[in-house]
């Protein structure tokens, strides 16, 4: 009885060791709470960027001013919205390319608008991975003309307005 008695609290004692040890390593004593130089050097870019942003609007605000414009054009972060879509399904037709059209009437809003944003004669191009790599989608816009989706080498001119 007694041999039993002593392999239960060996093993009550290993448990209690062994639990003893999990809390001690769950607790890492030895991280310490210096911040990894990296992210301060990080930070410290990001300000310089952020002060950075502020003078060049200040500097296109000024110059749209001496232009005489109507409303002065400020760079905005927050006008272009990241997507991550699946690759676009492509299917080769006798007639051209038989794409999805939400996906692309979706994907082609968001580049008109941001072509509309950048303002001027600039021309807004994204490109897209489809089901066969060879053959990406690139969709063009400019404000005020209609947009150009290509496929691959196919180029496509769509409709003057659409999406709408």
């Amino acid at each position: 009885m007694a041999n039993h008695t002593a392999r239960l609290y060996a093993l009550a004692l290993g448990l209690v060791v062994f639990f003893l040890a999990w809390a001690v390593v769950a607790a890492r004593p030895w991280a310490t709470t210096a911040t990894d130089p990296r992210l301060r050097a990080l930070a410290v870019r990001e300000a310089q960027l952020r002060q950075e942003a502020k003078l060049v609007n200040q500097i296109v605000a000024l110059r749209a001013k001496a232009a005489g414009a109507s409303r002065p054009v400020v760079a905005s972060a927050s006008a272009v919205k990241v997507v991550n879509l699946p690759p676009l399904t492509v299917t080769r037709t006798s007639e051209g390319v038989d794409l999805p059209l939400v996906q692309l009437a979706y994907l082609a809003g968001h580049v008109r608008d941001f072509a509309a944003g950048l303002g001027g004669r600039s021309v807004a191009t994204a490109e897209f991975a489809t089901n066969d790599p060879e053959r990406p989608l690139v969709i063009a816009a400019r404000a005020g003309e209609p947009l150009v989706v290509a496929v691959g080498e196919e180029m496509y001119p769509l409709p003057e307005g659409w999406p709408g």
